[in-house]
This record gives C-alpha cells, sequence and structure tokens, in this order.
C-alpha cells in the first residue's frame, strides 16, 4: 500500500479530495459521491490526474479504483478532520436513512440525541431486517453518542443482544458488562440476565446461568420476571440440579404465574409420575395446538423451549419432533444463528431415539460447524451424548468410547447409557448392568427411563441369570408405563417384564403397542426377543417372521451387532440368509450429512439461494454439495431428486 500512498501523495489536493469521498462512500453510488462533492466544491473533473496515474478507472459505466489498496491508501492518508468532513457531506445528502446512519457512526460525534435516536432507528431497521450483526453495532454505536445514561445503558442492553443473536458471543459479553457497569432500568436488567445467562451457558455453567436467572428475576418487573424463571428451570433441568428447578417453579407461584410444565418437572424430579406425566401431556397438547394455530405470545415463546424439552424427557417423540422441528424452522426464518445450534441440538437427540439416524446426524453436522463458525463450543457438549448412542447402535466402540472419553465434563444425555447399550449389544451382559446402579434420582433418573437405559439394563440381567438384580429397575418401568401412556414407553414395559415372565402374552402385547409407537429400534429388539424366545420354544416357522422383521430393521438402521445377532437367530431356525446380508443401501447413505440437507431442500424444489439462506451457507457451497451428491445418487439434475428415496 505504500507505493499507492505514494502516488497520491504526488496529486493536488482536490484530486485526493475526491478520491477520499470515494473511499469514504465504498458503494460506488456515483450519484451519492457527485452529491457530496458539489457541497464539497469538487467534482469529477478533479479527477482527470488519477485517470492519468491509473489509479482510478471507469468499467462499465461505473467509477471504480483500479485496486482495492488504492481505496484504503486514500481513506488511510486522510487527515482525520478531511475525512469527518466528507463523512458529514456523505451523510447529509443521503437518501437511505441506513446509509446516512452508517456515515454518522464514521463521524463518531460528541453525544447527540438527535444522531443517537437515528442511530438506534437505524438499528430497528436492521434488526427487523434479520441483519443482527449490524444492529449490534448500530446500538452500540447509538449508545455512545446519547445524552442520557439510563439510554446508554439501554441501548447497550439491546446491542448485547443483537450479538449474541448473531451468536457473536464475545462481542456480547463487552456490551452487557458496558451496560452493567451504568444504571439500569429493571426491564432492562432482564434483558441483561438473559443474555449473561446465555454467556454461562457459553462457558458450559448451566447451574451458574440458572442462579444468575433466579437472583435477575429479584430485581427486575414482574413482567419480566417469569420469562427469566422459566429459563432458570430450563437451565436447572438441564444441569440435573432438582433444587434449581424446584425454586425457579416456587418463585413463579409466588408471583401468581405458575406454569404446568414447570411444575411437573419438579413432580418428575420427585418420582411423582402418576400427578406428573397426564398433566404434562395435556399440557404439551395445548403447546402443540398453538403452534398448529400461530399463536403469537411473548409468554408461550418463553415457554417453548421449557415445553420442548418436556416432551422429550417424558417419552412424547411425537410432540418432542414436532417442537424441535419447529424451533429449528423459527431460527432459520429470523436468521437465529446464535439459538440454531441449540435447536438443531435438541432436534438431533429425538431424530435419534426415533431411529432417524441420517437426519440426527446431518442436525449433528451442521450445529457443529455453525458452532464452529460462531465460537459457541458449549454447543458441542450435548452432541457428545447423541453421538455416542448413534455408534452404540451401530456397534462401533472405537468411535463410541472415543465420543465417551473425550466429552466435556458435564455433557447432558446420554453418555453412560450409550456405553450400557455398547455393551448389550456386544454381549458384555455383566459390563452393562454394572454402569448404573442403584438407579438414579430426579433429571437423571427421567433421563435414564426415557432413553431406555434402564430397560436394557433390565435385559441384561435376565441373560445374566439375575434378574433380582434389576427388581427396583422393573418398578421404576412400570411406575413410568403405567401413567406415560406413551405406547413405545409401555411396550419397553411390557418387553421387560416378558423377560422376567417368559409369557407369550407379555411379547405379543409389546409388539401391539410397539405399532403404535414410533421407536423402530426398540420394536426390533423387542421382535429379536420374541423370536429367541418362540425358538427355544421349538416354534421355529413362527420364530421366522419376527425374526425376518427384526433383520430388516436392524439393517436399516446399520445396527449391525443386533442385525448378526438376529441373522444368528434366522439360521437357527433353518432359514436361509444370504439375502439379508446383501442388504442394499439407500441412495441418501451415500451422502455427507450436509449433502443430504442440500439434496433434500432441492427436491423440495427450494432454489439454491433459498438453501443457502435457510442453512447459513453461500448460494456456490450449495451448488457445489449438488455438483458432488449428483453422481452419488445416480442423477444429472435437480428435476431428477424428486423420483428418490432420501428418508
Amino acid at each position: 500500500m505504500s507505493h499507492f500512498s505514494a502516488q497520491i501523495a504526488q496529486l493536488p489536493q482536490r484530486t485526493r479530495l475526491m478520491m477520499l469521498i470515494m473511499a469514504a462512500e465504498a458503494r460506488g453510488d456515483l450519484r451519492h459521491q457527485m452529491r457530496a462533492a458539489e457541497r464539497l466544491g469538487v467534482g469529477v473533473a478533479d479527477l482527470g490526474e488519477a485517470e492519468t496515474a491509473r489509479l482510478v478507472q471507469t468499467i462499465d459505466g461505473v467509477l471504480a479504483f483500479r485496486h482495492p489498496l488504492i481505496a484504503s491508501a486514500s481513506y488511510q492518508n486522510a487527515p482525520l478532520a478531511q475525512r469527518m468532513a466528507v463523512h458529514e457531506a456523505l451523510a447529509d445528502v443521503a437518501e437511505d436513512p441506513d446509509c446516512r446512519a452508517r456515515h454518522l457512526v464514521a463521524l463518531m460525534p460528541d453525544p447527540d440525541a438527535g444522531i443517537a435516536d437515528e442511530l438506534a432507528e437505524a438499528g430497528e431497521r436492521a434488526r427487523a431486517c434479520a441483519a443482527y450483526g449490524a444492529a449490534a453495532r448500530l446500538y452500540e454505536h447509538a449508545a455512545r453518542v446519547s445524552t442520557a445514561e439510563r439510554q446508554r445503558a439501554s441501548r447497550l442492553a439491546t446491542a448485547a443482544t443483537m450479538a449474541l443473536t448473531a451468536g457473536r458471543f464475545a462481542l456480547a459479553d463487552r456490551l452487557a458488562a458496558q451496560a452493567e457497569r451504568r444504571p439500569v432500568e429493571p426491564a432492562d436488567r432482564a434483558v441483561l440476565a438473559r443474555v449473561r445467562a446465555a454467556i454461562l451457558v457459553d462457558d458450559n455453567d448451566l447451574r451458574g446461568a440458572a442462579r444468575h436467572l433466579l437472583d435477575e428475576a429479584e430485581r427486575t418487573t414482574a413482567e419480566a420476571a417469569p420469562a427469566l424463571l422459566l429459563a432458570a428451570a430450563r437451565h436447572g433441568w438441564l444441569a440435573r440440579d432438582a433444587s434449581l428447578v424446584r425454586a425457579a417453579t416456587a418463585r413463579l407461584t409466588a408471583l401468581g404465574r405458575a406454569e404446568t410444565l414447570a411444575q411437573g418437572l419438579v413432580e418428575l424430579c420427585d418420582g411423582d409420575y402418576a400427578r406428573a406425566l397426564p398433566t404434562l401431556t395435556e399440557s404439551l397438547r395445548k403447546h402443540l395446538a398453538s403452534l398448529s394455530e400461530a399463536v403469537e405470545d411473548d409468554h408461550l415463546d418463553s415457554v417453548r423451549p421449557l415445553a420442548a424439552i418436556t416432551a422429550f424427557a417424558t417419552g412424547d417423540d411425537a410432540a418432542a419432533l414436532v417442537l424441535a422441528s419447529a424451533e429449528v424452522s423459527r431460527c432459520r426464518d429470523a436468521g437465529l444463528i446464535g439459538e440454531l445450534p441449540q435447536a438443531l441440538e435438541s432436534l438431533s437427540r429425538v431424530q435419534a431415539v426415533q431411529g432417524r439416524h441420517r437426519e440426527a446426524r446431518a442436525a449433528i453436522a451442521e450445529c457443529r460447524e455453525i458452532a464452529g463458525d460462531t465460537g459457541q463450543l458449549h454447543r458441542l457438549t450435548g452432541l457428545y451424548g447423541v453421538e455416542a448412542r448413534l455408534a452404540a447402535v451401530e456397534g462401533d466402540e472405537e468411535l463410541c468410547r472415543r465420543l465417551v472419553e473425550e466429552a466435556p465434563r458435564g455433557s447432558l444425555d446420554g453418555i453412560e447409557g450409550a456405553l450400557v447399550l455398547l455393551d448389550l449389544g456386544l454381549g458384555r451382559y455383566s459390563s452393562a448392568l454394572e454402569r448404573v446402579v442403584p438407579p438414579p434420582h430426579g433429571p437423571e433418573q427421567v433421563t435414564w427411563l426415557c432413553t431406555s437405559v434402564a430397560a436394557d439394563q433390565v435385559e441384561a440381567a435376565v441373560r445374566l441369570g439375575t434378574p433380582e438384580a434389576v427388581e427396583t429397575h422393573m418398578l421404576s418401568l412400570d411406575a413410568w408405563a403405567l401413567t406415560a401412556a406413551k405406547p413405545w414407553v409401555r411396550a419397553v414395559a411390557a418387553r421387560c417384564r416378558a423377560l422376567f415372565s417368559g409369557r407369550e402374552e407379555d411379547y405379543t402385547t409389546a409388539l401391539r403397542l410397539h405399532a403404535e409407537g414410533d421407536r423402530p429400534f426398540e420394536r426390533a429388539r423387542t421382535e429379536l426377543l420374541y423370536g429367541e424366545w418362540l425358538r427355544r420354544c421349538r416354534r421355529r416357522g413362527e420364530a421366522r417372521d419376527p425374526l425376518r422383521s427384526a433383520l430388516a430393521a436392524f439393517d436399516r438402521l446399520h445396527a449391525d451387532p443386533w442385525a448378526h445377532r438376529a441373522r444368528a437367530e434366522l439360521e437357527l431356525t433353518g432359514e436361509t440368509v444370504i439375502a439379508a446380508q446383501a442388504t442394499a443401501r439407500k441412495p441418501a447413505d451415500r451422502l455427507t450429512p450436509q449433502e443430504l440437507q442440500v439434496v433434500r431442500l432441492a427436491a423440495d424444489g427450494d432454489s439454491s439461494r433459498r438453501i443457502a439462506a435457510q442453512l447459513f451457507l453461500s448460494p456456490r457451497t450449495v451448488e457445489h454439495h449438488l455438483y458432488k451428491a449428483y453422481p452419488k445418487l445416480g442423477v444429472g439434475s435437480r428435476r431428477e431428486l424428486a423420483g428418490l428415496d432420501l428418508t
């Protein structure tokens, strides 16, 4: 750049000023540049010597610098007073209010209420366009030139929220700290509390986030406190700290804003399933109705994240999938890149237990990419349990154990359960049984039940010939199934009773209930156990149907250890299973997780630009993924995607 600086220094003052106007305007809007130039007493004729020196040029009627470094040299070498004068002129003649705001920011004026209001209005327009990073900067500058300290604090709080929404946690932290050093209105305390809690979660301190929200709920307004307390209950549950869930719920009740979901989580912590599960089921039904009716309500927006957690905790897979999918869609549509990783993690968890392994891996891959790009490393912790479960189902011991070892301390849901399932699938029954004894309490017990860890240990104990070791497990499962009213829960409990009793009616009851549920892996396990039982009863012909069905499901899920067992049982009935061994992979299996996401959206008719907006990619990257996917799928265009099985 020094070479260009030396050239520019040799030019007449009027030429340098005209080049400064071009550099400061930065968008190549010749009309805007000329209006500012007229105000400053120069014009296009003054660029003659710059054109002769080949510093500026005209291309297709557009006046531009020959190289970007020339623009940088023109701007940086100009005196500060002259740069400010140019930005002032550009602001005065700007027709676009957001363009005017950009030049007002560059002026860095002394406190000025009028300019501060303009910048805040520009920030609000940026927020409305989902340009949250730009909105954060505009609100930050508005705060800087505001004349009232409380208004500065309020605008800094808004700026911190916008930075958080954009996934810029370090900036949000800095802006929140600046706001907290000023007198803050109670309503703004709630805004800052949510920012600070998110930053604590970013540090993997869920308990700290819940405690901070509980404390700040005492200092904010009665209208803002319930949202903070609902968030505190959610973080307390995810931290597996029942005391925090109870504290948040008690304060909601004291405010006269008792929330059924929060109270139900407390009852789950206490093991009072008979009270909790029916009430929570009805509450979730109402929340699902509010989604289908597109109800807009600030309270519902605060409750929905808690509803998604509750749906999974109660084993309501259908509700969990709808709520998690809706949250992902909301984040995509609104450009909420800071919130999207959490939504994707929740979606991947329910997809994994529903046997939607490819979809879960696609959600995990996107979550990892966005979290890595935005520095949200905490968003990766909960994924370890989901990925470990997938590896356990598929019998990938090396990957499963590596994930367990790499998982940060405090990772959520599924790590220990994944190891139990891995051991069970590989026939290591003693190891599977020893991992969670006695059964855990509070939120951990709910996870232990709804991810089928209890059922896994019941099977291990029965195979070891020590069913008495898991009688408490069976009691917990029966209590859960009696009140859960979820077909898959009742089916798993019936399967476990069949292992204890050896009665055929328990197996057939389990299979009938599985037909109403949506956990194919659990259904295939029941079919495998029933087929084994029938073969041992010398009913080899009857055993083949459930065993064939189990083998087909295990093959679809790539659950190799379980498929091996089903295949061996079929062979013992006298059936040849060569065809089953050669089960073909689906076309979608050939794609990477991100290729699969892109191809599915393209198959639905979305343009590359729209796909890029939804997945926070560039259109060029979308086209690249399609280019790589077509040969794998054996197609040559988008039109051919519609006829493929991409499940």
